[in-house]
């Protein structure tokens, strides 16, 4: 079972560099002291609810078994004997998994909420290692397959224990349908399900079951694997936030459940809030798009403009979610449609900052024509030189039955645009009623990279790896740190910058990619006091790039061909280990090497998947 396998694996995972002690470096007998974690901190604090929970129900009450209730028709335990096996396993999983599942549908949703977890990142003290964002997948993955999917069918299909096991026979009863509490319509007379002699049940248990197995073993299933991932992005999440939906009507309906009323509903009004918010108010923004390089026809670099940025600007690798807006005459391609989320670049220029802000590295599939980001293929966005874009302004001005259309554009781009030759004027056709030059922008939203710059003083060595299009965040690392010594002085000379003591570690199988990632990078601001560790994994001939010298001498980094070997190169930080953060941004085939050999090691480690 690797699939049972991997997920057993996430909550250890979450607390391999927890608060607590942590086993570390190549001798697994010395326990060393590590931070403390938001991961470490969550479980804590999780473990403690499902601990009252249960324990309200077991050992509170004395008489009622239910202290917070009252409900005394309650058995304080169930009774237990040896013609009793299956009614005795059956009762005791409902005590427990019924308080449970009160606490794992509240883990559920809070983890999957946008403001108020991005506000805790920004707002926490740096003692404390968040990475927020990514805990909160890892968790929600973890809950939802083990906590809700695992129990909630087990505790559907357990009714069915007292006949398999005990040889009990099964009653259902036809009390009929009462509309008149329409949220729980099949009318109950009897009190307990497992009675002397025979297990009763109505029609609503059957429902139950059928849609803890339709919802757990077919929707959630269906809205992650990669073929309906590969179909489209937006119909998978819409299968998955459909799924979640029905498992929490499905708990909080029931008479029976009154605890899910007064412990589950308050936190779903929080989170209904909270996407409401985000969705049309928290650091919403309409994204100027400047220019897109098309470096193949799956693989495209957006440059842009993002204006009313927070209060607490830009952080290092920030996430933002992007929406294809509606063109003017007909919908975009495919509907409906739901913000993909991207990892971002920074560009820190105060002289070309005014013209592009934020960048993008976008992939998809060219093969797939219900990608998301298709569009890009059919936009012709270049640079242009002044001359060129005073013609084109001037050719929109006798474009009147098209001057409403893009007047706003023109407008914008007089006032904006310097004369300089940057990525800051944008080449569009008067005549084309398809092209667009906006885009819905969520964020920034604070990845899992934000640690470079909010905890600066936390580590000494940085090591940053990336794979295919998740290498964006490089350039706003290096700017980061060069922003950061700047503002505190930390360094004398340049031999004492922490540049010197950071590895980028870059692997793509595409020519393209591996060429717009030496021309981005060389143009970091001081990229030259790093070590560059490039490897090329595709099949064409890359002749030209490998063996070439480094940046530091010709302005080209050397590109080794195949695989690198990830284990080899943070061997060298063992010794360095509580000094050392490791960040990446790559496909599962790369993150997991990574972690394999970040845990080995005992290392700190940041990771988004692409």
């Amino acid at each position: 079972m690797p699939c049972a396998l991997t997920s057993l694996r996430t909550i250890t995972n979450c607390f391999k560099p927890c608060a607590a002690l942590q086993i570390m470096g190549s001798n697994r007998n010395n326990w060393i002291p590590r931070r403390l974690t938001y991961s470490g901190l969550f479980w804590m604090v999780s473990i403690a609810c499902f601990t009252l929970a249960v324990g309200d129900r077991l050992w509170v009450s004395e008489t009622q078994g239910d202290s917070l209730l009252r409900r005394s028709s309650r058995d304080k335990y169930p009774e237990c004997n040896k013609n009793r096996v299956g009614g005795c396993i059956t009762e005791w999983f409902w005590i427990i998994t019924a308080r449970t599942l009160i606490v794992s549908l509240n883990i559920a949703f809070f983890t999957v909420m946008w403001m108020i977890p991005n506000f805790i990142e920004e707002a926490a003290p740096s003692f404390i290692d968040m990475d927020v964002r990514h805990s909160n997948w890892e968790i929600h993955k973890f809950t939802g397959i083990w906590l809700n999917g695992v129990v909630t069918v087990l505790h559907c299909v357990l009714l069915l224990a007292p006949s398999i096991i005990d040889g009990t026979p099964l009653n259902m009863l036809r009390d009929g349908i009462s509309f008149k509490e329409w949220w729980d319509p099949w009318v109950r007379t009897f009190v307990d399900y497992i009675e002397d002699g025979q297990v009763v049940f109505s029609a609503d248990e059957v429902f139950r079951l059928c849609l803890s197995i339709f919802v757990f073993c077919f929707l959630m299933p269906l809205s992650r694997c990669d073929w309906m991932m590969y179909k489209s992005y937006s119909v998978a999440m819409a299968i998955h936030a459909l799924a979640g939906f029905l498992f929490m009507v499905d708990m909080v309906r029931k008479n029976s459940h009154p605890l899910c009323w007064r412990f589950n509903l308050p936190l779903i009004f929080l989170y209904l809030v909270d996407r409401f918010l985000a969705t049309f108010f928290y650091r919403v923004h309409k994204f100027t798009v400047r220019k897109v390089q098309k470096l193949s026809d799956g693989c495209f670099v957006v440059y842009g403009y993002l204006p009313n940025l927070p209060f607490r600007g830009q952080g290092c690798g920030d996430n933002y979610w992007l929406l294809h807006r509606f063109q003017a005459r007909r919908l975009c391609n495919p509907l409906p449609q739901r913000a993909h989320p991207y990892t971002s670049f920074q560009n820190w220029d105060a002289n070309t900052r005014h013209q592009w802000n934020v960048g993008f590295v976008i992939q998809c599939n060219p093969k797939n024509k219900r990608s998301w980001c298709l569009w890009l293929k059919n936009r012709d966005v270049q640079l242009l030189t002044e001359q060129k874009r005073t013609q084109n302004s001037n050719c929109i001005a006798f474009q009147n039955n098209k001057m409403k259309k893009f007047h706003d554009v023109a407008k914008h781009l007089d006032t904006e645009i310097s004369s300089t030759k940057q990525i800051s004027e944008v080449d569009f056709d008067p005549e084309s009623e398809s092209v667009e030059f906006y885009l819905r922008s969520y964020g920034p939203y604070r990845s899992s990279f934000y640690v470079i710059g909010k905890s600066y003083k936390s580590y000494d060595y940085l090591v940053l790896i990336a794979g295919g299009s998740g290498f964006g965040y490089f350039m706003s690392a290096i700017n980061t740190i060069s922003n950061c010594e700047r503002e505190n002085g930390d360094f004398e000379t340049n031999e004492d910058s922490k540049l010197h003591r950071t590895t980028l570690l870059y692997s793509s199988r595409e020519k393209n990619l591996m060429s717009l990632y030496r021309d981005l990078v060389c143009k970091a601001d001081n990229q030259r006091k790093c070590r560059h560790i490039l490897h090329y994994t595709g099949k064409d001939a890359l002749d030209e790039m490998i063996g070439q010298k480094g940046c530091k001498d010709s302005g080209v980094m050397p590109v080794n061909p195949g695989r690198m070997d990830v284990e080899a190169i943070l061997s060298e930080y063992e010794e360095m280990q509580n000094e050392t953060l490791v960040c990446v941004c790559a496909s599962l085939g790369l993150l997991a090497e990574v972690k394999k050999a970040v845990y080995k090691y005992g290392l700190r480690l940041r990771a988004e998947e692409i």
